[in-house]
């Protein structure tokens, strides 16, 4: 443990993440996978909450928000592609 670790807070870091909103059609399931997965509990199955190994991310799952589906990977790789092409042509 690093010299002062125990004076950091766990959650509201500054610079880190602490708070995310999971969009989910089913949360109980998201949060089943989330356990599967991560190890992590989720708390009430008609409420999912999570909280992630070092305690610094708290969250829920949430069913008011849109989930994105493929559309945010179609968009990562389009984005990658076009960094991978700025790169290439300055080293040309």
């Amino acid at each position: 443990m690093s010299p002062g670790a125990e004076d950091e807070p766990r959650v509201f870091r500054v610079g880190g993440v602490s708070y995310l909103r999971i969009p989910a059609k089913d949360p109980g399931r998201s949060a089943a996978f989330y356990e599967a997965v991560f190890g992590g509990a989720c708390g009430d199955p008609d409420d999912p909450s999570f909280e992630d190994g070092t305690g610094h991310v708290i969250g829920h799952f949430m069913t008011d928000l849109p989930v994105a589906g493929e559309a945010w990977l179609n968009e990562l790789f389009r984005r990658r592609q076009q960094m991978t092409q700025q790169a290439t042509a300055k080293l040309s």
